[in-house]
């Protein structure tokens, strides 16, 4: 099954639900499909097909969500990597994976472009708040009239390349399958308990797996809306926790304790937090206990790795 189904199965149940909330903007499920059926033909009339591959290497913005399941949608392979990457790591991966065509943002241009003038492989460069970059074509210029239509995929073939550091070397590039973070996604959501209404944080990067099938695909799944911070920043999460009436979180140790300490100093008016969930790294059991008490919540532990899509 193509994981793009799983947005194209919530476009249909859920069309006029609000599927991304970030910042001064919305997107409904509806808007959401036919933005990436959209950008992926975009895509295939530059000349991008099943089984090329894509670097995506953005901030948390819709216009992420929108490249993954536009490529997708047209049988590529996605190879996510984080936006404040240096040439050193850039190198490694570029010549690594050997995509055929790039996605990034102003302003973290500079170190791709570097690597990518000596890529000749590389022969579609897309960039995001574009600013006259010399060999990149703008985000928004891409988009077609017509939705491409979507891919057939069986569940073993890849769709995301996901570099993870192993215990020696260089990163290694875990090759991820339609069916792996499908089913991982679906397992992930029927695992928890939610309501129509919820809304997920989404703090997590969602470059990295974790982001992608916790906070991301499971909730593309289950048809969630998805409030989607560029970057975590305490104070406008504790906004949205006490704004909304009900939500989700999910993130790693280090956010809950930094959300532990803010909400200490300036105070908390409400808790919407239904439940949390925390991975990544072991959360200290003092952490847990006062975030738990303070916010009214409770936290559930779990584990993963990239190479399982990644929760176990």
């Amino acid at each position: 099954m193509n994981i793009a189904t799983l947005l194209e199965d919530s476009s249909l149940k859920r069309s006029k639900h609000i599927a991304i909330r970030f910042e001064d903007r919305e997107l409904d499920y509806k808007s959401l499909y036919e933005l990436s059926g959209r950008f992926a033909m975009g895509l295939k009339k530059l000349g991008f097909k099943k089984g090329d591959r894509c670097v995506l290497m953005l901030q948390n913005c819709p216009e992420f969500v929108i490249a993954y399941y536009a490529i997708a949608r047209l049988g590529g392979v996605v190879i996510p990597i984080n936006f404040l990457f240096k040439v050193h790591e850039l190198t490694h991966i570029f010549d690594d994976a050997r995509p055929k065509a790039f996605i990034g943002m102003h302003p973290f241009l500079d170190e791709a472009a570097s690597v990518l003038k000596d890529r000749p492989y590389v022969t579609l460069k897309i960039a995001l708040n574009y600013k006259n970059q010399e060999g990149f074509l703008d985000y928004y210029s891409n988009f077609d009239q017509e939705l491409a239509k979507m891919e057939e995929a069986s569940n073993d073939d890849t769709f995301a390349i996901l570099y993870t550091s192993g215990t020696t070397g260089v990163p290694k590039g875990a090759q991820l399958t339609h069916g792996s973070l499908s089913s991982n996604a679906v397992t992930v959501a029927e695992m928890r308990q939610t309501d129509p209404e919820d809304i997920v944080l989404g703090v997590l990067p969602l470059y990295h797996v974790y982001g992608q099938t916790s906070a991301m695909n499971s909730s593309i799944y289950l048809g969630l809306t998805i409030h989607l911070f560029r970057q975590f920043d305490p104070d406008k999460v504790l906004d949205a926790i006490e704004a909304y009436s009900s939500t989700i979180l999910i993130a790693v140790p280090t956010m809950f304790n930094r959300l532990l300490i803010r909400a200490e100093e300036r105070g908390l008016k409400r808790s919407s937090i239904r439940y949390s969930v925390s991975g990544g790294a072991s959360l200290p059991v003092e952490v847990l206990q006062r975030f738990q008490e303070r916010f009214q919540t409770v936290i559930y532990e779990g584990y993963g790795l990239t190479e399982s899509s990644p929760v176990c």
